[in-house]
């Protein structure tokens, strides 16, 4: 395998469907440190075990938190960069949902939902930019850091599967729009992937996954490792001339 990327990562929601298919992604592609945060620490472990196998020499990073949390997500950054040095690329992926329209909609799980997927975002999204902007600058293609955020397709348009996640995901791409036009002089891009909010929760809402793979123009789920590697492209000096981008990656969704 052709090392395309050689350098350090930090990935949040790191342990089941993106997440884990974009740590196993950074690995295969070069990485030598990851760093890892998910609230089950025994995902974690399962995670990490099978990167190790394959890759002995990858130094890994486990952190059991809710992104929720302002002071865990202040300390697994401060760990990793005295671990690693630097922290060069961040791929922020977890996120929830509940389902039912506004009219359904309990109070407290518009909260949960926006509390995660918006807030938690906005957490590890400033203290990574705090941490990048103390970093050294390597140039236009490295800079100080990279940024990708998951979205939805959700994010782009009218739908998803209730009003709090269809908000919370729009939102993300304002907020990766806004940082990425404040920090990208500094050296610093961010940007967003709107995947099928369905590819991630195809567990919880068959019926959704059914009806959609039916109408999207591929007809067919996407494997994750798919999404993966869009990620890691994004995130690595093979994307640097992207910033501020919300890019579909969706089967063709957004297309019809």
């Amino acid at each position: 395998m052709v090392s395309l990327f050689k350098g350090s990562a930090f990935l949040t929601g790191a342990c089941s469907g993106i997440g884990r298919a974009t740590a196993l992604a950074f690995a295969k592609y070069g990485a030598t440190r990851l760093s890892l945060v998910d609230h089950d620490s025994s995902s974690l472990a399962a995670t990490s075990k099978p990167i190790k196998e394959l890759h002995p020499s990858i130094q890994i990073l486990e952190h059991p938190f809710d992104i929720t949390n302002e002071g865990k997500v202040q300390a697994a950054i401060a760990k990793t960069a005295a671990e690693f040095g630097c922290i060069d690329v961040v791929v922020n992926i977890a996120g929830i949902s509940h389902s039912g329209l506004t009219n359904d909609c309990k109070t407290e799980e518009w909260r949960e939902v926006l509390g995660v997927n918006l807030d938690g975002l906005w957490f590890c999204q400033r203290e990574e930019i705090r941490q990048m902007l103390a970093q050294e600058d390597r140039g236009p293609r490295e800079g100080r850091g990279s940024i990708v955020n998951i979205s939805s397709v959700a994010g782009l348009v009218g739908g998803g599967i209730s009003p709090a996640y269809t908000a919370s995901k729009h939102a993300v791409i304002g907020l990766t729009i806004k940082d990425a036009a404040t920090y990208a002089s500094k050296g610093i891009r961010v940007n967003a992937i709107s995947t099928p909010m369905i590819e991630r929760f195809q567990s919880q809402f068959p019926d959704e996954v059914k009806t959609s793979v039916a109408t999207v123009p591929m007809r067919r789920m996407a494997e994750m490792e798919e999404i993966a590697d869009v990620i890691v492209f994004l995130g690595s000096r093979m994307g640097s001339f992207v910033c501020g981008a919300a890019v579909p990656v969706d089967r063709g969704f957004t297309a019809i």
